[in-house]
């Protein structure tokens, strides 16, 4: 179609050229090359300007929906504090070097997406393939057609090697703590360690020519394949059966259906025995004794649920530890003042003499310290976006403020 044509050359020559240097499946780089023009077909809607205004429509469609496509893997290049590999500007096309070189980069990843199989559930895992093999791809520049594997080298040496690791796991014998499952395969790849590793089983260089006009070493030369190191790697994540895991998933549910029990309670007694005001706000305000409670028997049930499952910081490890701490003490000081203030007057509570409204000031008071999270997370709950900017802020400070108080947000993924 002439929608497609102006693209066609481009996308079926780095399709052969990237088919031949890596050897993917014949049948495989024509489905992804009639994949990539029908998408390259829908991102045109991106240069009307019924769509978008002319000073943010993007360069060109390959333009718009390269930045797309790799958004995810840029944010993982961060992660890893590498910077990203893509293809160089390749004059080889009749484009411009600019987009010539994105749809370079688009031709390897559908190509390794293609024929990912099963490992397409590990997203990290397949941005470590293309980061891995474009930097051999780009380090290659010159020589890339004095190198040609057989169709269906990739699948045999990069797929099906990492492939069979996860298969022998998934289908082991053993129970949940020592089976590895995909997630904890794919958290592999979220630390700097994988890229110390080889994409491939075998080691494929070209011809001797190539060999010997070459002065750089291709990436992963005389490192272990990532199978092998897949093979050692531990379980990162560890679900522990047990009735209280449920309770801990439906806690919102509980601690509102305990609050708004009591708080009807205290307006049902109120009622019936006649209090006043002033002594109903007072029995009332125990619901902040009852929120501390339910918090702390929250963060009970966390440390129990994540400790030694899941690998974490000494900071965030402390952090769980203040927090327990801090909660316990508060409630302690809450449960001596509450009992003061409904006391007898003029008894003496912790060597100080005075009437129960000084006390249930003192209440008052220290409740609102630990109502502060709550209020914090009602507001991120009342604009998402807050909480995604902090949970991945880089900022030190921010960080050391999460892994103090809430340090299961270093397990936030998006």
């Amino acid at each position: 179609p002439p929608r497609l044509a102006e693209y066609a050359n481009m996308v079926y020559s780095a399709c052969e050229d990237l088919g031949n240097f890596f050897g993917f499946q014949d049948s495989s780089v024509r489905n992804q090359a009639e994949h990539i023009l029908i998408l390259l077909s829908n991102h045109r809607r991106y240069m009307s300007s019924h769509i978008l205004q002319a000073h943010v429509q993007p360069p060109s469609p390959i333009h718009a929906m390269h930045a797309k496509m790799f958004s995810n893997y840029m944010k993982w290049c961060r992660a890893m504090g590498v910077p990203p590999n893509f293809s160089k500007m390749n004059s080889s096309m009749s484009a411009p070097p600019a987009v010539a070189s994105r749809v370079v980069d688009l031709v390897l990843w559908f190509c390794i997406w293609g024929e990912g199989a099963n490992l397409r559930h590990m997203p990290e895992c397949m941005w470590f393939l293309y980061h891995k093999m474009m930097e051999e791809y780009t380090l290659s520049e010159g020589y890339t057609q004095t190198r040609s594997l057989y169709a269906g080298h990739y699948l045999d040496q990069v797929v099906n090697p990492i492939f069979k690791i996860v298969e022998k796991s998934m289908k082991g014998k053993n129970d949940h703590p020592e089976k590895l499952n995909y997630d904890d395969f794919n958290e592999f790849f979220w630390s700097k360690t994988c890229l110390n590793f080889r994409y491939t089983a075998e080691i494929v260089t070209g011809d001797v020519e190539m060999q010997g006009q070459m002065n750089t070493l291709l990436p992963g030369d005389g490192a272990q394949c990532i199978a092998e190191g897949l093979g050692v790697a531990p379980k990162t994540f560890l679900e522990k059966r047990s009735w209280l895991r449920g309770t801990l998933a439906i806690y919102r549910i509980l601690e509102w259906h305990i609050v708004t029990f009591y708080l009807l309670a205290v307006i049902a007694f109120s009622r019936q025995l006649v209090w006043g005001w002033v002594f109903s706000l007072e029995v009332a305000s125990g619901v902040f004794w009852v929120f501390n409670s339910l918090h702390l028997l929250r963060e009970l049930l966390e440390v129990w649920a994540v400790f030694p499952g899941i690998q974490l910081n000494g900071v965030a490890i402390c952090g769980s530890v203040f927090v327990l701490a801090s909660r316990f003490l508060i409630l302690v000081y809450q449960t001596l003042y509450l009992m003061s203030a409904f006391g007898p007057e003029g008894k003496t509570y912790l060597n100080i003499t005075e009437d129960s409204n000084f006390w249930w000031w003192q209440y008052i008071w220290l409740s609102v310290i630990c109502m502060v999270p709550y209020i914090l997370q009602a507001f991120a709950q009342l604009y998402p976006p807050l909480t995604s900017w902090l949970y991945t802020n880089q900022n030190d400070f921010v960080q050391s403020f999460l892994q103090i108080l809430f340090p299961l947000s270093r397990l936030y993924v998006g």
